[in-house]
């Protein structure tokens, strides 16, 4: 493994600060930093609990993570109650896509909570370095990472199911694609180059990409550049015909025209209106 890549994913001390909640597209993510821990899980949807640090081994009640770097799955239909008062670092994620999770018999056996995997805790810490760290996470790396940390969790407690990531895009792949578009903004970019960044043929390249991050190549450039379209006429140093250029936009009103189709407005529009926003109250 690259010394970079390595380093990304050193596991780090428990953060102190708020709990953070991030949604990026089918997920919610929350992370929470040591304090008691209460969960009224209802059952209505999956969410995956790992715990990077461990209670004291007489308290808790209920079901959960019981181990530093264990991980418990909370399966839809099985409502249950955690409370833990030592201080706890959890991170929780929900997963709103019920095709992400997979048909279980009404008899299936109770999940072990407290398996430790080191491909799960690897995706953990990543994922809570991004959410934490980055000033702006990348909701489309976040999503990825949140839907193979779900995976491989299936995997270690499940494994007589099939694999339903073989063939996928990897997270550390897929991070490679984005950073390779938002360094590249200005210019084009095709389907075919980023297939190359990734290792993978277009058409195979198209099909895991979508599933990663729920829109086609083309519409996610489009998309990134419209974010930082958006974000640079927030800021409001430079002319639109600039921003233009710089975000890929063939013209002024070629982005004028797509802006207003996005967000419904126009880029001068949205302009003034944060400057009218940011105005101190009277």
């Amino acid at each position: 493994m690259p010394s970079s890549v390595a380093a990304r994913l050193a596991p780090s001390e428990p953060q102190a600060g708020p709990i953070v909640k991030l949604q990026a597209g089918a997920v919610r993510v929350r992370h929470q930093p040591p304090e008691a821990f209460h969960l009224s899980y209802a059952g209505d949807r999956p969410v995956m609990l790992f715990l990077f640090n461990a209670p004291r081994p007489t308290h808790g009640e209920g079901r959960g993570p019981k181990r530093a770097g264990s991980f418990a799955l909370l399966r839809p239909g099985r409502p249950v109650e955690i409370h833990h008062p030592d201080p706890l670092e959890v991170l929780a994620v929900v997963y709103d896509d019920p095709a992400l999770w997979p048909h279980e018999p009404e008899d299936a056996a109770e999940p072990d909570c407290g398996r430790v995997d080191p491909g799960v805790r690897t995706l953990a810490h990543e994922l809570r370095r991004v959410v934490l760290r980055e000033p702006a996470p990348d909701t489309g790396y976040v999503e990825a990472l949140a839907r193979s940390l779900l995976l491989r969790a299936l995997q270690v407690e499940r494994p007589e199911l099939p694999s339903r990531s073989a063939g996928g895009i990897s997270p550390f792949r897929l991070r490679r694609v984005l950073e390779h578009i938002d360094l590249r903004l200005a210019e084009r970019i095709t389907v075919p180059d980023l297939a190359a960044v990734a290792g993978m043929s277009r058409g195979h390249f198209t099909r895991v990409f979508e599933g990663a991050v729920g829109e086609t190549p083309h519409r996610f450039v489009l998309t990134r550049r419209l974010e930082a379209a958006r974000r640079m006429v927030e800021e409001g140093a430079a002319d639109l015909a600039t921003i233009a250029a710089r975000t890929g936009f063939s013209s002024h009103a070629h982005l004028t025209t797509t802006f207003r189709q996005a967000f419904g407005v126009t880029p001068a529009e949205h302009r003034r209106r944060e400057v009218l926003r940011r105005l101190p109250a009277s």
